[in-house]
């Protein structure tokens, strides 16, 4: 799947996005790629780096000073989720400490002006680096902001309960905690990536 996401992204090369395809589409083809590289169990974190990085150094400027157009505003959120991949790769590559680091100082530079995406965004990167830095408690504060306030990305909400949840297993929290927010996902977001886990989680409860 990834390969295919990086032939569309690759195509815009020659400036032009291939039939069928917005530019919008193109880039975000070429973020999830970016993102699909860091996949467990062998997470390409040099591969994710150099994508990331076309993203956001193509993207920026015509970002820039752009129009509120819905193309435009797509464009945005691309560079916005591109600019947090040195703190995703950090963290695929199982370096906790860095990754915390790394979206602590983003989370004190967002202000009022910052999209719901890149602040959200960073928050569940926040989440998962405290997940896995074993700061759980911590972790669900960070978490609990995205799937309560999010309402810009089914995924990025079910991925933020599913990791609340794992949370609460490191917690040993009761069941009765535990269960609402899988079955959450199962219901409400089924269509998401993350719902494979959380009915798995569901049935060895």
């Amino acid at each position: 799947i990834r390969d295919s996401y990086r032939a569309v992204y690759d195509q815009l090369a020659g400036g032009e996005a291939p039939a069928g395809y917005g530019r919008a589409e193109c880039f975000r083809a070429g973020l999830l790629a970016a993102q699909a590289l860091l996949a467990p169990p062998a997470p390409d974190t040099l591969g994710a780096r150099e994508l990331f990085s076309s993203l956001a150094s193509t993207l920026g400027p015509s970002v820039a000073g752009g129009d509120d157009s819905p193309e435009m505003r797509a464009l945005t959120d691309v560079l916005d989720e591109a600019t947090l991949g040195e703190g995703c790769a950090e963290l695929a590559a199982g370096n906790a400490q860095s990754a915390l680091t790394f979206f602590q100082n983003q989370e004190r530079a967002l202000d009022t002006s910052s999209s719901d995406t890149l602040r959200y965004s960073v928050l569940l990167g926040l989440g998962e680096s405290l997940l896995a830095d074993v700061k759980p408690r911590e972790a669900q504060l960070a978490l609990a902001q995205v799937s309560a306030l999010d309402h810009s990305s089914r995924d990025r909400v079910a991925r933020a309960l599913l990791r609340q949840a794992e949370a609460a297993v490191l917690l040993r929290d009761p069941r009765e905690s535990l269960q609402p927010l899988l079955q959450t996902i199962d219901l409400s977001y089924g269509d998401t990536p993350w719902a494979a886990t959380a009915r798995s989680m569901l049935k060895s409860m």
